[in-house]
């Protein structure tokens, strides 16, 4: 089931579910502006208790600092709750922030 996509500024968020399986498309900038929006979407579908969350960052093109705080933020709450949380490709961006950060340790990611 497909849920309707969101837009923000510059980003867009579509979600569906699989099963057990919470997938989440997020394309455009995370950032100041745009990562409450993430942050909102995501902790309202994870209310129906998915077994695991996919976060698909492709389509990010820009990751700023609150980006990486509403990904950790997601991390907390996934793990609070017992949800696996999977960054599935993540672009070149988010990638390159996370490795600056150190903080690719904290995130199951598949290519």
């Amino acid at each position: 089931m497909a849920i309707a996509p969101e837009l923000a500024g510059a980003m867009s968020i579509l979600s569906s579910r699989r099963g057990g399986e919470l997938f989440v498309e997020v394309r455009g900038d995370l950032d100041a502006a745009t990562a409450p929006l993430l942050l909102t979407r995501v902790e309202l579908e994870a209310e129906l208790c998915p077994q695991r969350l996919v976060l698909d960052l492709s389509g990010v093109s820009f990751c700023g600092s609150a980006g990486i705080g509403a990904l950790l933020r997601i991390r907390k709450r996934a793990d609070e709750c017992g949800v696996e949380l999977v960054l599935a490709r993540p672009s070149q961006s988010v990638m390159r922030v996370l490795g600056i950060s150190g903080l690719e340790r904290y995130f199951s990611v598949e290519a």
